[in-house]
C-alpha cells in the first residue's frame, strides 16, 4: 500500500512497517504520565534544533527529517484505522492534513522548543491533530 503526500511535487512514503505499527500502538495506550515507550527515531535522535537549522538551508537532511516525520505520522494513522472502534475517538487522523501544513507546524514548534527531540514533537504534532479534529 502506498501512502502519498505531496509537498513541492510529488512526494510519496511506503506504509512503515509492523514494528512500527506495534510501537505507535503501545505509545497510545500508555498512560499520559507514565512515558515509558521507546520509539525508534531514525535520525539519531535528533533535535527540534536540528529540525530548524537543516530546514534553514534546505539540506538534503532537512528532507530526510520530513520523510521520517511523515512514515511516524503515518504508522500511527494506520495503527489508529485498524484500532478497534472503543479504542480511538479519531478514526483518519490525517485527513484534512497536508504536508505542508505538516511542516509549517514542525518550523514553528522547532523554533520553540530546540532541545526537544524530534520524536516528542512529534507526538506534540499527533495531539494537535486530534485536538483540531475533536473540535471541528
Amino acid at each position: 500500500m502506498m501512502i502519498s503526500l505531496r509537498h513541492n511535487g510529488e512526494h510519496s512514503l511506503r506504509r512503515g512497517k509492523k514494528v512500527h505499527q506495534y510501537l505507535i500502538a503501545l505509545m497510545l495506550l500508555c498512560n499520559q504520565d507514565a512515558k515509558a515507550v521507546t520509539i525508534f527515531d531514525m535520525q539519531n535522535n535528533a533535535s527540534c534544533g536540528a529540525w530548524t537549522s537543516e530546514h534553514r538551508i534546505h539540506s538534503l537532511k532537512a528532507a530526510q527529517l520530513e520523510s521520517w516525520l511523515f512514515g511516524f505520522l503515518s504508522g500511527w494513522a494506520e495503527t489508529l484505522a485498524s484500532a478497534p472502534k472503543f479504542a480511538v475517538t479519531v478514526r483518519d487522523p490525517l485527513a484534512g492534513t497536508g504536508a505542508t501544513a505538516t511542516i509549517e507546524w514542525m518550523n514553528g514548534y522547532c523554533a520553540q522548543h530546540a532541545l526537544e527531540p524530534m520524536a516528542g514533537a512529534a507526538q506534540r504534532l499527533e495531539e494537535e491533530i486530534v485536538r483540531r479534529q475533536k473540535k471541528n
